[in-house]
């Protein structure tokens, strides 16, 4: 029996020596010129089809990828979910909204703050109305300050654990629960108000001036992500003007100066300037700012206006920054702050005198420097142009006077060998004439 020829190229001993494949494994190219889509495939003893591996069965990586994959998504739901569990099982936070202003009186119904004329030593009673406007019981703790001025210009109120040293002191409160020295407990009810009454004593050896103080509310709230209290404050203003002298006076200090310039020498550049304004006095007062720039010699002055400096409580102060521009370099800047009081209480008939104070800095006009030499390089550059044409054209000149000179030179050695020559030939004429006369005699 004979054995049948292979028709795919392959030989029986190959064949059986090739691994598994539900496909004929052809050499590239086969007998009958047929190339499979899936390209050639190895062959012979010990040889493998990767590409059959790959694409017809999955690997263990892949699957383990799989359950991977598939596990992090299950947790991500199951976390979700048990989120959205917890939230919905939390109860929703209660919102507290509640007012503060001075319990109103037949002789003052609609006072804003708290303010005293008082003589040291005197005492005054009065009261605090706390209003909540929800439905729930609300507990707030109640206790009295210092007032200060922030770094912004605004009136707060020191915070919470800080011990007062002025106003705040002179202040009692009379609260219905008392939690703490200085401190008391309210319980509002809902949609009602409570009144807590208090003392203001002036001590016998306080100083003239105003003091101020408030009366602040307190609701202390739990964080929800972890051991965090939140203190949501609401307070009253409470003023207090002790007789005696009134000083009013502002002091500026601190002042720095630095000039920035341009790359444009026609353009000016910016005087940047700094402060600290403080009340040296004992009175509240405000201000209005000018900021003055003035060149060498007084000259290209600047003015730049501010806005008006806020209430500042004796004893504080406040920096401010400000930019004056349109200042032109003049080698040095001088730049003047002024700043002229106002008074707060519209009452008060008082001697404000200005607060002044001045520096000065470099202001190099680097960029006006560099142009005008510039300008001098070019102007420098043209009259040695223009020398070195006119040293040219002179030893132009000069050559064409030398050439001159010795063309004239040229023609009259050839006129005086011209002239030489003639003068020789008559000589010789003349000596032959004699032979001449010889013969004819």
């Amino acid at each position: 029996m004979s054995r049948r020829a292979n028709p795919i190229g392959a030989s029986w001993r190959s064949r059986r020596a090739m691994p598994h494949t539900p496909y004929p494994v052809p050499r590239t190219p086969n007998r009958t010129g047929f190339v499979p889509p899936w390209g050639d495939r190895p062959q012979g003893r010990g040889a493998s089809d990767e590409r059959s591996e790959s694409w017809f069965s999955p690997r263990p990586a892949r699957h383990a990828a799989h359950l991977v994959l598939c596990a992090v998504l299950a947790c991500l739901v199951l976390v979700q979910a048990a989120t959205a569990l917890a939230q919905q099982n939390e109860e929703p936070p209660t919102t507290f909204t509640w007012s503060v202003r001075p319990t109103p009186t037949e002789e003052y119904p609609e006072r804003v703050n708290f303010a005293y004329d008082m003589p040291a030593g005197s005492i005054v009673r009065d009261s605090i109305r706390v209003r909540n406007f929800g439905n729930e019981v609300l507990p707030l703790v109640i206790y009295a300050t210092d007032a200060l001025t922030t770094p912004s210009g605004s009136l707060d109120l020191l915070p919470a654990g800080e011990e007062p040293t002025g106003a705040g002191l002179w202040i009692t409160l009379e609260p219905p629960t008392a939690i703490a020295p200085g401190q008391g407990l309210l319980l509002v009810p809902g949609q009602g108000f409570v009144d807590v009454p208090f003392l203001v004593t002036v001590p016998e050896n306080a100083e003239s001036g105003d003091h101020v103080g408030g009366i602040v509310t307190s609701y202390l709230t739990e964080g929800s992500e972890g051991p965090v209290m939140f203190d949501h404050r609401l307070a009253i203003r409470v003023q207090i003007r002790v007789e005696g002298e009134l000083l009013p006076s502002l002091e500026v200090s601190e002042l720095t100066t630095t000039y920035h310039g341009t790359l444009n020498p026609f353009s000016a550049g910016v005087v940047q300037a700094g402060y600290t304004v403080t009340n040296t006095g004992n009175v509240r007062l405000a201000a209005d700012q000018v900021v003055r720039t003035r060149g060498l010699f007084g000259i290209l002055s600047q003015e730049a206006t501010l806005e008006s400096m806020p209430e500042l409580l004796p004893g504080d102060s406040l920096r401010f920054s400000v930019e004056v521009p349109g200042v032109w370099p003049t080698f040095r800047t001088s730049t003047e702050v002024e700043v002229t009081p106002t008074a707060v209480r519209a009452d008060d008939s008082l001697t404000l005198e200005p607060a002044t104070a001045s520096i000065a800095t470099w202001s190099i006009p680097w960029s006006q420097l560099g142009l005008l030499l510039l300008i001098a390089a070019i102007v420098l550059l043209r009259i040695w142009s223009q020398k070195r044409a006119k040293r040219h054209a002179q030893e132009q000149t000069d050559q064409a006077e030398q050439v001159a000179l010795m063309v004239q030179e040229a023609v009259a050695a050839a006129l005086a060998v011209k002239a030489a020559e003639s003068t020789t030939s008559e000589i010789s004429i003349e000596t032959n004439n004699p032979e001449q006369e010889t013969n004819e005699q």
